[in-house]
């Protein structure tokens, strides 16, 4: 990048206007006025020009690599791989030859960013990529390796197994998810990583989409490696133990502190406290998870840069103190606490589980701990962006999880208000800049994330402010500390203590969790969002992290703007699963289930992206044995079972659902066919202004690798 070096304008004398923290505003005396006021514009070419001078390019490049992993996702075929990567050789050869022309360099190296993005994701797809099932089957002897293992609900154990074996089926699938009943469990021999072990088990497919632009398991399963879903028939069998790894070790040791957590807390404080220490929230039940999610706490269940920034900032500060003590002044002792933070930072992420949002927050904290080394300024949005890149190469898929999603726009967020804010000369007493700082901050990150919560949850915590103003210090002054020293003590077997001091601030936490949902438990579902809406966040959060001054504010303020505005999306007229027999329609602003109630996990799905109580509402229309009628706001909808039923209401019905797998010609109605399902999944029907019925398919990518 030091074709974009402030050094490299300096030598050409093209020193750029000073910017200092506010957009350039120029005034214009020429032309009309009103009543002799002066008319003012930004300058946007200015501030452009002052982006580049303070080498802000950089953070333009997760961005662009992002544009052109969305471009791989939407197109309908699977690109060659020869002509992907001949494209970005010959841009590669053209931005080098271009690369000292300043203009032409910059605009060049967004383009092969984008299209290095693109081809980054396609070569993925080829070597990372999986086979997935279609269709249901049984395994006698299922076999395989364990990579991953955690602890479900009812005491089952979930695993992830790869090198597998046991049917011809299996050929080219890498991995699946295995869950094992705890009365197919031996816990005189417990399944450790590393173990191979052999099951009778029933393997079904990875699920479709439920809904349009909703989240595909089948796309995420194909880059995870993860080829459909097993649970056991049978007792479990080890074949052979795991060789001593350094994973193995570090995992007993993950499951060895979770186990002394057991001993030590009630259920509810150990399962948060696995949460924090050793990453697994399995624990956790439905009812307190969703009221930490009510409360604006969810951040709280998740090792992410929160955790990691109390347990390793304190360690540096203490190393700091401690060395500073011993030695007295000495200009190493910054640089050795920093490598200290690191190390710990480190350990963190092992006994964590290193899952990506570990991960992220991890790369993130040395990134900053680096640049202490090197005496430079720690949280940048350089810093950001370089701590993007790496994840998105790392891991080109994960940018359409809404976790990765989450903690970019909230770090994204943070640094760019406090870029401004930090340059405050404002004197204020310590708890007031403490609790100040604490307040802002979850209003940053409340305010960033909200669009995106809302569009992958349709959940909205109102008063996760107050929420995190009192649970907040809580964690970061009690249970932290208490864990990490627990931790730290479980060897000489004194952790007792400093356990029930952390369930003691844990009850804390829960209790603020609880009373906060109920305060706002009639404010937390928001309206489904459009699609536009989460490019949108894409197009504010790159200006946000690109401009400097107040000018960055300005798109994300339009955008907030606009989603009040016009950001709810249009509601369906009627939905039908692919999968299951499960038909919703919609009367007024409700939705209600057809022919008979369901609790699938389908059904479970709608309630929630809809906002509805479908559960819980009575089924409409009536249903034989031949299929379900009901009449919808003047029209007919019908659902067939047999040529029968499709005799009887081919001539009356204005939507016709066809549950055989057979061609169907009916004039009078809009036709649903089974085989369609099939192939594009979920289908969504709307009605247009002239109420004529418009069909939306979850699926319009059938000829992907990822669709079985």
């Amino acid at each position: 990048m030091a074709a974009f070096d402030s050094e490299t304008i300096l030598k050409k004398n093209t020193q750029p206007p000073s910017f200092k923290g506010d957009p350039i505003v120029v005034r214009n005396n020429n032309g009309p006025s009103s009543r002799g006021v002066q008319r003012f514009r930004v300058d946007y070419k200015s501030a452009i020009a002052d982006a580049f001078y303070h080498r802000q390019f950089v953070v333009l490049i997760p961005f662009a690599l992002i544009t052109g992993i969305s471009l791989y996702r939407h197109i309908w075929v699977e690109p060659n791989l020869l002509a992907v990567g001949a494209v970005l050789f010959v841009l590669g050869t053209f931005f080098c030859w271009q690369r000292f022309r300043q203009n032409q360099a910059r605009m060049l190296a967004l383009v092969l960013a984008v299209w290095f993005g693109f081809s980054l994701i396609t070569f993925a797809a080829s070597w990372a990529g999986t086979k997935l099932l279609s269709y249901p089957i049984a395994v006698q002897n299922l076999s395989g390796e364990v990579i991953e293992r955690s602890v479900g609900g009812e005491g089952q154990l979930r695993l992830l197994i790869g090198d597998l074996a046991g049917d011809d089926k299996l050929d080219g699938v890498r991995r699946l998810r295995l869950t094992i009943r705890a009365k197919h469990l031996n816990l005189d021999q417990p399944i450790a990583l590393g173990d191979h072990i052999t099951v009778r088990a029933r393997i079904i497919p990875l699920p479709k989409p439920v809904y349009p632009a909703s989240y595909d398991s089948q796309f995420q399963g194909f880059f995870d490696g993860i080829g459909g879903y097993a649970s056991s028939l049978e007792p479990v069998q080890k074949l052979t133990p795991g060789n001593g790894s350094v994973w193995r070790a570090i995992d007993r040791l993950r499951w060895g502190i979770g186990e002394r957590l057991d001993i030590y807390l009630s259920a509810d404080q150990a399962a948060i406290a696995r949460a924090l220490i050793i990453g697994d929230q399995s624990g956790i039940n439905d009812v307190l998870r969703e009221n930490i999610a009510n409360a604006g706490l969810a951040h709280v269940l998740a090792i992410s840069g929160l955790h990691l920034t109390l347990v390793v900032g304190s360690v540096f500060f203490m190393i700091r103190i401690i060395v500073a003590q011993a030695v007295g002044q000495d200009r190493w002792i910054k640089p050795l606490a920093a490598l200290g933070a690191i190390g710990v930072a480190i350990g963190y992420l092992m006994i964590s589980g290193a899952n990506l949002a570990t991960q992220r927050a991890t790369l993130m904290l040395v990134l900053a701990f680096v640049a202490i080394l090197v005496g430079r300024r720690a949280i940048t949005m350089r810093n950001v962006a370089i701590a993007a890149i790496v994840i998105i190469v790392l891991f080109p898929h994960e940018i359409f999880k809404p976790g990765f999603q989450l903690s970019f726009a909230a770090v994204v967020g943070l640094v760019a208000v406090y870029a401004i804010v930090g340059r405050s000369a404002l004197q204020v007493p310590f708890l007031a800049k403490l609790f100040g700082g604490l307040a802002l901050t979850s209003l940053i990150a409340g305010v960033a994330t909200a669009p995106i919560a809302a569009v992958h949850f349709q959940q909205f915590a109102p008063m996760g402010l107050i929420g995190n103003l009192i649970a907040v210090p809580i964690v970061g002054f009690f249970v932290l500390p208490s864990g990490l020293a627990a931790v730290l003590l479980m060897p000489l077997g004194l952790e007792g203590p400093f356990l029930a001091g952390m369930g003691m601030g844990i009850d804390l936490v829960v209790a603020v969790a609880r009373t906060i949902s109920a305060m706002s438990a009639n404010y937390t579902q928001t309206p489904m969002l459009a699609e536009w809406v989460l490019p949108g966040c894409f197009v504010a959060l790159c200006w946000l992290s690109f401009f400097r001054g107040w000018l960055k504010f300005f798109v994300p303020g339009v955008f907030g703007l606009a989603i009040v505005g016009f950001g709810a999306a249009a509601l369906p007229f009627m939905v039908v699963s692919d999968s299951t027999q499960a038909v919703i329609v919609r009367q007024a602003d409700e939705f209600f289930q057809m022919g008979r109630k369901s609790n699938s996990f389908t059904s479970r799905a709608w309630a929630e992206r809809f906002g509805s109580s479908l559960i819980d509402h009575e089924a409409v229309g009536a249903c034989d044995k031949h299929g379900c009628s009901a009449e919808v706001g003047g029209r007919v909808i019908s659902v067939v079972k047999d040529s029968v039923g499709l005799n009887e209401d081919c001539g009356r019905a204005d939507v016709l659902i066809v549950r055989q797998r057979r061609e169907v010609s009916c004039l009078t109605a809009l036709v649903i066919e089974q085989k369609q399902l099939d192939r594009q999944g979920v289908a969504t029907i709307f009605l247009d202004e002239q109420g004529q019925f418009e069909v939306r398919w979850a699926i319009n990518d059938q000829r992907r690798p990822w669709r079985p």
